[in-house]
């Protein structure tokens, strides 16, 4: 379950990185969330972004089922380590979303506040698309980030997710062929500068690498101060 950097871009000193995280559900996970996602009831995704621009199906609110769901996918997300050591997440909110022949979703960058109410809004810091659907089943819907240096694809397998800070621009694919479903969600983390973030993630991965490559030495606890007392300084109250 080991995460993949990927840099996109650097503009104006700020990092803008991507981690994609394999196998944060298993196959059992999977195929019992897809068998629930189906007695699920969808709406009209335009209720939460502009007609033309946004065209899918998301969850609905009401769905009994729901609240079991997001919070499995919710669980699943908090072990894994990639996940939380780059974002940080002091509050989540989620959705699922399906996209059937013919449905995109246009270039955009998500909003700053997301969530059912006012009082209940997240900052939005990072965002997310956890794959739920195996690629071979449906044909397009690729999500694709927008840089200054190009277009960078994401098609990933089922139980991946790919992590990405909330400013970047970015679109879904027309689906040509089958279903695309995906959780998609939002963190506040307790770091908002994207690349105060990006530098806290890697500097607890070197401290994990050091602690591999050279266990007992007492330049890991050094180490150590150095990091919590960044973090200290860097995250909201």
């Amino acid at each position: 379950m080991r995460a993949k950097p990927h840099r996109l871009n650097r503009t104006g000193g700020r990092a803008i990185m991507l981690l994609k995280i394999p196998d944060v559900l298993s196959r059992e996970e999977l195929a019992k969330l897809r068998m629930e996602l189906g007695r699920t009831q969808f709406q009209d995704g335009t209720v939460t972004g502009k007609k033309g621009l946004k065209q899918n199906l998301q969850s609905d609110q009401v769905s009994q089922q729901l609240p079991q769901l997001l919070q499995a996918v919710t669980n699943a997300l908090m072990r894994t380590d990639g996940f939380t050591m780059y974002a940080l997440p002091r509050k989540l909110h989620m959705v699922f979303n399906r996209y059937d022949v013919g449905m995109h979703y246009g270039e955009h960058i998500d909003a700053a506040l997301i969530g059912p109410s006012q009082d209940r809004a997240v900052r939005s810091d990072v965002s997310f698309t956890l794959f739920l659907s195996d690629p071979a089943t449906y044909e397009g819907g690729e999500l694709v980030m927008v840089t200054p240096y190009g277009e960078h694809f994401c098609k990933e397998p089922a139980g991946t997710v790919v992590v990405y800070p909330s400013l970047v621009l970015h679109r879904v694919e027309p689906v040509r062929k089958g279903t695309r479903l995906a959780a998609i969600g939002w963190a506040q983390s307790f770091i908002r500068d994207p690349l105060q973030r990006e530098m806290a993630y890697e500097m607890d991965r070197l401290r994990r690498d050091l602690a591999a490559e050279m266990p007992g030495s007492p330049y890991l606890e050094r180490f150590g101060r150095i990091h919590q007392n960044t973090l200290r300084m860097w995250t909201d109250n």
